[in-house]
């Protein structure tokens, strides 16, 4: 809810947040999740092959149904990018260049 606070303090009106599907699952155990589904429009991305289990959410986020798209048949995963790095894989090819660049400027998820 901070980053929220801080985009309107800057003046944005609309803030969209883009999760995946398995997010969409955990997101009523957010921290304050009921006022961020008040205050974000929310964009959910399915993976090709998933179901999202409408009957296992609260009713108030059901209507994130309307907010559902597809993604494309690529089979990468954050998680997976994180791994890599922490385990000193390579992510050429699985990230843009200038986000494999700034992952490594940054030492992000070096264990």
């Amino acid at each position: 809810m901070d980053t929220i606070t801080q985009l309107r303090a800057m003046g944005w009106q609309k803030v969209s947040w883009l999760i995946g599907a398995d997010m969409l699952q955990i997101l009523p155990t957010w921290h304050r999740a009921q006022q961020l589904l008040d205050e974000v429009e929310f964009v959910i991305v399915r993976r090709p092959g998933s179901e999202i289990d409408w009957s296992a959410l609260p009713p108030p986020y059901q209507k994130l149904r309307s907010q559902v798209v597809d993604a494309p048949l690529i089979d990468i995963r954050a998680t997976d990018i994180r791994q890599r790095v922490q385990q000193g894989k390579p992510i050429r090819y699985l990230v843009p260049p200038e986000v494999e660049r700034y992952i490594g400027e940054h030492r992000l998820y070096s264990a």
